[in-house]
C-alpha cells in the first residue's frame, strides 16, 4: 500500500500526517511552527516533524500547505505574512533535497 505525507505549515503549528492511498490518516506529528525564527530553523523544524513519522522514507510523495500565495514554478511563497522568513525561500527545493520523494 502506498503512503503519502501531508504537511500543514501555519504561523502557530506545523503538522505532518502519514496517510494511505485512500486518504486515511495513519499517524500525525505536531509541533510549534517557530514562525518568527530564521528560514533555516523553520524548515529544519518541518523536516524533523516529517522525520518523526514512522516509515516516512517509504512515502511516495509529500504535499505541503502554506499560509500564503505560492509561485509553483519557483517553489516558494510569494508572500508569507505570518512566516516572513519564508517569503521567496526555496522551500520545495530544500524539501526535495532532504527526502527521497517528490514534494508538491
Amino acid at each position: 500500500m502506498k503512503t503519502y505525507i501531508g504537511v500543514d505549515l501555519g504561523g502557530t503549528n506545523v503538522r505532518a500526517a502519514l496517510v494511505d492511498e485512500l486518504g486515511q490518516i495513519l499517524h500525525i506529528e505536531k509541533r510549534d511552527a517557530r514562525a518568527h525564527e530564521s528560514a533555516e530553523l523553520i524548515v529544519d523544524n518541518v523536516i524533523q516533524c516529517i522525520q518523526s513519522l514512522p516509515n516516512y522514507q517509504s512515502a511516495s510523495g509529500l504535499g505541503i500547505g502554506v499560509p500564503g500565495p505560492v509561485d509553483f514554478k519557483a517553489g516558494w511563497m510569494i508572500m508569507a505574512t505570518n512566516i516572513p522568513a519564508l517569503t521567496m525561500y526555496p522551500l520545495k527545493k530544500v524539501l526535495e533535497e532532504s527526502f527521497p520523494f517528490q514534494c508538491f
